[in-house]
């Protein structure tokens, strides 16, 4: 994740209570880095990946939306880890939104979609995969 100044700090400000401080936990560890880059240049696995790309027009941005990143997300992920993907919706055509969505299901089966849908004119959804399902976790 890039760093924007301030977020860490504000993010304990007003979060600290729900995410139970994570910030804080000795086992997290949050690095400051493009999301790609950082998967394309380490061995490291990890329990969460998390991208927030720029917006989708940017150059270079496409790339994080491919079979190819995902598959590389699913190297690094850790047995029942998760990944996130924010999908800006605004400026992407119903095809270019179909193709992100079916590339994510072809890497992450088990995914799920998660939307900002007020009155269905929302303009941003989360795309969350795993390695896994919930079910393997529990039993």
């Amino acid at each position: 994740m890039r760093n924007r100044a301030g977020n860490p700090t504000t993010s304990r400000r007003y979060f600290a209570e729900q995410d139970y401080d994570v910030l804080h936990n000795t086992r997290t560890r949050v690095i400051y880095d493009d999301a790609r880059h950082c998967i394309l240049t380490t061995r490291e696995k990890f329990d969460i990946i998390a991208s927030d790309p720029l917006d989708i027009f940017v150059k270079g941005t496409a790339a994080i939306y491919s079979k190819e990143y995902f598959d590389a997300i699913q190297q690094h992920l850790k047995t029942g880890g998760s990944f996130s993907l924010y999908v800006p919706l605004y400026e992407t055509d119903e095809r270019t939104f179909k193709s992100e969505l079916a590339t994510l299901f072809i890497a992450f089966p088990y995914g799920s979609v998660w939307a900002n849908l007020p009155d269905g004119q929302g303009y941003d959804m989360v795309f969350l995969g795993q390695i896994g399902t919930a079910a393997d976790e529990c039993g």
